[in-house]
């Protein structure tokens, strides 16, 4: 018996991508499409859709193969620094869908792909088979050729206000990349992001733009020429805190890097996120000038899929939550 395993993102609302995995599936005795990212942010450049729609997409694409029992859908936590919650959240939707890790094989758009998901510990199939995956989300925003049974879908999302934020959001991130299209390598930032911990709240800020315009935020910012990382999060953290940096200093108890390479629409940015933890009385906040507003989010409310960037991720990794 063959079982096939698709692991990764492809964009199968394009006609070829869709194409390609239909041959997957029809060289298969069962086909379990594992989607990525149910813990994420929806966003433009690697989330367009929640783990909800792609499912009702993919039915659409093989209602007789889905309601067969051939084509199993199961959705997949995706934090991006936790390589063990990821590794078993893997094993769980196999379980879900009846299948062994052992007796299934892997199925790449790329040898970089396969190697990727080959990182993670044990997570390893007896034999792997590469399909291609043609187009990428950008087709969303652009001429796209969709797949024949996903048009009527795909026309009609086209027309939703959601599309509308991720066009906007598509276009940012596009005019921001266009500033360095000329830069002899890609160019990596460096941010510097607070984690303000008082009690059982956490500090946010509402973005003002994109990407990820109204989601909550840890504060932060560019570091500034010849600044030391540290300086420029003690400075973005006593600008919505209140207090001056040399205040903050007080209250800062360690620092983690967080470097996901798809974490940010506008490119290859690494942060470094500092804790700080305050005491005393709260003190008052207030929007810096690219917030929206601030609030004090509970714990208990920080979900990764509701923050912008990996924000959410950070903090439950930092605060251990």
């Amino acid at each position: 018996m063959v079982v096939s395993v698709i692991a990764e993102r492809v964009s199968f609302w394009n006609q070829i991508a869709a194409a390609h995995l239909a041959d997957v599936i029809a060289g298969s005795d069962r086909t379990v499409i594992l989607l990525n990212g149910a813990d994420r942010p929806i966003s433009a450049h690697l989330q367009p859709f929640t783990v909800d729609v792609q499912k009702e997409m993919l039915t659409l694409l093989f209602p007789q193969e889905v309601a067969a029992g051939i084509v199993a859908i199961q959705a997949i936590d995706d934090d991006p620094y936790l390589d063990e919650a990821r590794r078993r959240s893997v094993e769980e939707a196999l379980e879900a869908a009846g299948v062994k890790a052992s007796e299934a094989r892997g199925v790449w758009s790329s040898e970089a792909a396969m190697e990727e998901a080959r990182g993670l510990p044990d997570f390893v199939f007896d034999e792997v088979r590469r399909v291609e995956s043609i187009g990428s989300t950008a087709d969303l925003f652009g001429d796209l050729s969709p797949a024949p049974l996903l048009a009527s879908f795909l026309d009609e999302w086209r027309e939703s206000d959601r599309f509308g934020y991720l066009l906007g959001e598509h276009r940012a991130a596009a005019s921001y990349r266009a500033e360095w299209a000329n830069a002899p390598y890609e160019p990596s930032f460096n941010t510097a992001d607070a984690l303000i911990e008082h009690k059982d709240d956490v500090l946010c800020v509402i973005r003002d733009r994109f990407p990820f315009e109204g989601f909550p935020a840890l504060p932060g910012g560019f570091q500034d020429p010849r600044e030391r990382l540290r300086r420029t999060s003690l400075r973005e953290a006593g600008e919505e805190a209140s207090m001056t940096p040399e205040m903050m200093v007080e209250f800062l108890v360690g620092n983690a890097v967080f470097d996901e390479p798809d974490r940010d629409p506008r490119g290859r940015f690494v942060s470094q996120v500092y804790h700080y933890r305050l005491k005393g009385p709260r003190p008052p906040a207030k929007a810096g000038s690219d917030a929206r507003s601030v609030l004090w989010l509970p714990k208990s409310e920080i979900v990764p899929s509701k923050m912008a960037f990996d924000h959410g991720f950070a903090v439950r990794e930092m605060l251990q939550l």
